[in-house]
């Protein structure tokens, strides 16, 4: 059985999809639990603040759906929220998520020099070489804002939108810029997340993961990243036996901001 860590709703700006109807996909489909994880991103390009949402209605309508769903499906429903990580917010949304009792809190980097990789203009700036390595960068420089989460989401979120015929993101390419990264998610406790919203488009460099399990990494999440329906657990059985053929010892979900291996 497999559990959806990382899926979005009506509630995320990017995203029209019911939660109920979420639930009863991720039923349909057999999996151990959903978890969702709606964006909070204040200052966003093109948005200011309005990519955020009312936290309280948020976990108000999940708990509803616990109540109707988890015993009458079979089916864990958890709440999270993905916090968009940039140092000239941080402390605004620190306190906005603080003692709101998610389930588990995601952290990612979307923007890079007040640009959306997803809008291609980003890519305008310079070679693969260059915009990867200045993505890199930026999720490094901002790692140091904020530690208070659980998964690091999507290390490689640009490459879904790349323009380069070769989209892989190589370890052999930048070895000490990822391995900041994977150091920084073991020692501190965190999960990788196998994102197959990334890996459905790119195909991953396993150099990469065994890496991580190299340097002491030993649990992941599986996520869809999913904004439909038909998104929601796509994929799992796929790259969960990828995980697990780069030594990954546990894949699992967060309750209580715990990590519960399955």
């Amino acid at each position: 059985m497999y559990s959806d860590t990382h899926v979005h709703t009506c509630f995320s700006f990017d995203s029209e999809m019911d939660p109920e109807s979420a639930v009863k996909k991720a039923a349909d489909l057999g999996l151990f639990s959903i978890t969702f994880t709606d964006h909070f991103d204040l200052d966003y390009p093109g948005y200011g603040d309005t990519v955020c949402f009312d936290f309280d209605k948020y976990i108000e309508t999940i708990d509803e759906l616990k109540e109707k769903y988890e015993k009458k499906l079979g089916i864990k429903i958890f709440k999270g929220v993905e916090v968009g990580i940039r140092p000239h917010v941080m402390d605004r949304e620190l306190s906005a998520v603080k003692d709101k009792n998610f389930d588990v809190i995601i952290g990612s980097t979307h923007i890079v020099d007040g640009m959306d990789p997803y809008d291609g203009v980003f890519f305008e700036k310079g070679s693969k070489m260059q915009t990867y390595g200045r993505y890199l960068d930026t999720v490094i420089d901002n790692l140091e804002y904020y530690k208070n989460f659980d998964v690091f989401a999507h290390y490689d979120y640009l490459v879904r939108y790349a323009p380069y015929e070769d989209k892989i993101f190589r370890y052999s390419d930048m070895p000490d810029k990822i391995d900041c990264i994977l150091k920084f998610i073991i020692e501190n406790g965190m999960s990788l997340e196998i994102n197959t919203s990334t890996y459905g488009r790119v195909s991953p460099d396993k150099a990469v993961l065994e890496r991580y399990v190299k340097l002491g990494g030993e649990i992941a999440t599986m996520a869809s990243d999913g904004h439909t329906e038909a998104k929601i657990g796509r994929s799992f059985k796929k790259f969960s036996q990828f995980a697990r053929s780069c030594g990954i010892k546990y894949i699992g979900h967060f309750e209580n901001r715990k990590f519960i291996a399955e």
